[in-house]
């Protein structure tokens, strides 16, 4: 990963985080500082990341207890640097890890997911056509944009639409109550038309006689 390594203990003890991932630049400003910028943040500080994940866990039972899950580490470097020296288009190098609580969509009960992501973005300004295809382009509004925002949506992005347990750990679906029997329903006309046709039979018959 672009020689990052997650499995450093250092990153789980880091120093204060450099301030830039909060700053707002526009993309040549922060391609001419050039510099990585490392971050170690909480789930809770990425606000779109936060509320995808609490609107998921709002499907959980209420005894399950997914425990401090905002104050998860989001951990990861972001550098931003111009494609070329020509046109002035700007790429974001972002890689990024994060184990976000979810819930298993086949049994309902709480599980872990791991987002990592290792991706060059392509910053192109909302509406701007620049024809390059052989990088993932990324839309922003505005003429400036914050590291941190860059990665809260791409970390949105990489939640899975239909996070499961995996086969191997025995997860099947919630067994549901029968529901209870649905009450007769009364039908006012019922046995009209049998006994029109009785009726009928009977005038037929006594005509006979």
């Amino acid at each position: 990963m672009h020689g990052f390594d997650f499995d450093s203990p250092a990153l789980y003890h880091p120093p204060a985080m450099a301030p830039q991932i909060t700053e707002s630049k526009s993309p040549r400003q922060w391609a001419e500082i050039g510099q990585a910028i490392d971050f170690q943040e909480k789930i809770k500080d990425f606000p779109r990341l936060y509320d995808s994940l609490a609107d998921d866990l709002a499907a959980l039972d209420e005894s399950a207890d997914p425990g401090d899950w905002s104050g998860r580490p989001v951990i990861g470097t972001t550098r931003f640097t111009f494609l070329d020296t020509n046109s002035g288009l700007v790429v974001a190098q972002l890689v990024a890890r994060v184990d976000a609580p979810a819930v298993c969509q086949r049994c309902l009960r709480l599980l872990r997911v791991s987002l990592e992501i290792d991706e060059r973005y392509l910053l192109v300004a909302q509406g701007e056509e620049v024809g390059r295809d052989d990088y993932e382009h990324w839309d922003y509004d505005g003429d400036r944009l914050r590291p941190l925002d860059l990665v809260d949506e791409a970390l949105v992005m990489a939640l899975p639409f239909a996070a499961r347990h995996a086969a191997s750990e025995g997860c099947s679906a919630p067994i549901v109550a029968d529901a209870p029997a649905a009450e007769k329903t009364i039908r006012p006309f019922a046995g009209l038309k049998d006994a029109l046709e009785a009726e009928a039979a009977g005038s037929s018959k006594a005509e006979d006689d």
